[in-house]
């Protein structure tokens, strides 16, 4: 019986500096995120574009069109969520038109002319009428 108690305490004990290890690489890494990404947000648009990010890394046309898919769907999210704000949303169009791009040529040229005349439509705000 004492063997199996001690046997409990050890594993508590480790189990909670692996929970505080666990935690510490969580804040670390956090932090990393927040450097990169600006503070987090509880939505998608956010968790999307840190996949762009992992997905920029690996520098390959396969890896840039799955970006820009994912940059579809973060732009319809901002969309929403950037309606009252024109000059943010420009931003993310011409973000997007980034995305459809690698190593300066453009993987999807019908969809980034699209991009374009979208951006073009936008008034100009605060610099918002800017060439992707």
């Amino acid at each position: 019986m004492k063997q199996c108690t001690k046997r409990s305490s050890w594993s508590g004990r480790l189990t909670t500096r692996s929970r505080n290890f666990a935690w510490r690489k969580r804040r670390e890494a956090l932090a990393i995120r927040e450097a990169y990404q600006g503070k987090p947000h509880p939505d998608l648009i956010w968790t999307l574009s840190l996949w762009i990010y992992a997905l920029g890394r690996k520098h390959r046309p396969e890896s840039a069109l799955e970006a820009a898919r994912l940059g579809e769907r973060r732009l319809a999210l901002r969309r929403t969520a950037l309606a009252s704000a024109p000059d943010e949303l420009a931003y993310s169009l011409r973000e997007l038109i980034g995305l459809y791009t690698f190593e300066y040529e453009v993987l999807d040229t019908g969809r980034v002319e699209e991009l374009r005349r979208e951006l073009a439509a936008f008034p100009e705000v605060g610099g918002a009428q800017r060439e992707a």
